[in-house]
């Protein structure tokens, strides 16, 4: 069982870096950017995953004043 967890949250980290990969500064514009190609669903769906992930390691370090 854990070894599936860590195979998806591989897959997900991998879906995310290729998505930032693809993420390029808009020439001659200061802090504006462009994505090349589009987001797939597997990538939607790590994004939603990742966030929601973030979200409750924020609601746990509250919960115990780790902020």
């Amino acid at each position: 069982m854990n070894g599936n967890l860590t195979l998806q949250y591989a897959e997900r980290a991998l879906l995310l870096r290729n998505l930032l990969e693809r993420i390029v500064p808009i020439r001659g514009r200061d802090k504006e950017y462009s994505l090349k190609g589009v987001i797939t669903q597997e990538e939607r769906n790590a994004i939603v995953v990742g966030l929601q992930q973030l979200k409750e390691v924020v609601a746990r370090r509250r919960l115990t004043g780790k902020e």
